[in-house]
């Protein structure tokens, strides 16, 4: 499989362990499979079939400070999150076949 996710960007990390509030990862599907683009006509349209979500735990970043824990943060979220993806494609790819 070759999707994996852009680089995250630093933003939502900072306000979460600035606020001193969990970040919430939420997964979806690729929804490449039911999501069409027609460039040459400049069209995008969408046909009937479903997306898996899954919500995994928070993370707390209770005591966590910008200097030490930022990157840390952002590194472990985006590993849990590709981790879920990987695993939701797996199971949605078998029930296709």
């Amino acid at each position: 499989m070759d999707e994996t996710f852009l680089p995250f960007k630093l933003g939502a990390f900072r306000l979460a362990i600035e606020a001193q509030v969990p970040i919430v990862p939420i997964v979806f599907s690729s929804y490449k499979p039911i999501y069409n683009v027609d460039k040459a006509n400049n069209n995008y349209y969408w046909r009937p079939g479903c997306v898996t979500i899954k919500c995994l735990e928070p993370i707390d970043t209770t005591g966590m400070t910008l200097e030490n824990d930022l990157q840390r943060l952002t590194e472990m979220t985006r590993k849990r999150m590709l981790d879920a993806y990987l695993t939701i494609q797996t199971t949605v790819n078998k029930k296709d076949k």
